[in-house]
């Protein structure tokens, strides 16, 4: 029953949370669809973390897209074992530079007396949810090895079943208990995503690529003692 809870009804609650938040949080809220970036208030620490932070997640993100996305060429690939050595060192390196990052965010948001004023309880539990997100995928990778060739094969069925309306928890049932956790704070992530900063990763402004130029004309106190010295009159 309790796997049924956490493969079956969590996962839906998340996605609904996701499609109706986000378009409701867009709706209500447009303007705080973005990170709402605190630079301006702190930037030597994040100066060390959002960089790493998001090439990380990238690599990370892209490969798990690539794996469940296209489990038979994936498949292909890490049966070269050159190519699944790489993939796990990188994997393992991106996570490790993600986890870094988070403890930074982290603790950056109660070192600077400014962004204490700012944090929210939600900002918190965010960075703590990826915090353990990453963690539990860390354990996955170090006390079960080489998931790069068998997660897609043994987890792709249950994600695929998931999105096809025929959820089957047969999958994941037998998982060790750091895959379990890790597949459900994922869905638990994802239940949060729309009332987060971390909203601004379903925006992609891709109307910056046809909307038309903008022309920019300089207004400022130079330029009207420039005019007043040629126009005394």
């Amino acid at each position: 029953m309790f796997d049924q809870f956490l493969f079956v009804g969590l996962p839906y609650a998340a996605i609904l949370s996701l499609v109706v938040g986000s378009v409701a949080r867009y709706k209500m809220r447009a303007f705080s669809y973005s990170s709402l970036s605190t630079q301006f208030l702190e930037d030597r620490w994040l100066a060390w973390a959002s960089l790493p932070w998001h090439i990380g997640i990238f690599l990370v993100l892209a490969g798990h897209l690539l794996a469940f996305g296209l489990p038979g060429i994936w498949s292909a690939l890490v049966s070269i074992p050159t190519f699944l050595l790489a993939v796990e060192v990188l994997g393992l390196f991106s996570a490790l530079l993600c986890l870094l990052s988070l403890i930074i965010l982290l603790v950056r948001r109660f070192v600077d007396a400014r962004l204490r004023a700012v944090t929210s309880y939600i900002d918190v539990a965010v960075l703590l949810i990826l915090l353990f997100q990453v963690s539990t995928g860390l354990a996955v990778a170090v006390h079960h090895r080489w998931g790069s060739a068998w997660a897609p094969g043994a987890l792709g069925p249950y994600i695929h079943s998931i999105f096809l309306l025929q959820p089957d928890v047969s999958f994941v049932k037998e998982m060790p208990p750091f895959v379990k956790l890790h597949i459900a704070s994922a869905w638990v992530l994802i239940m949060f995503l729309p009332f987060t900063r971390l909203v601004h990763a379903l925006s992609v402004p891709l109307h910056y690529f046809v909307r038309s130029p903008q022309r920019v004309v300089w207004n400022n106190s130079r330029s009207q003692v420039r005019f007043k010295q040629k126009n005394p009159g």
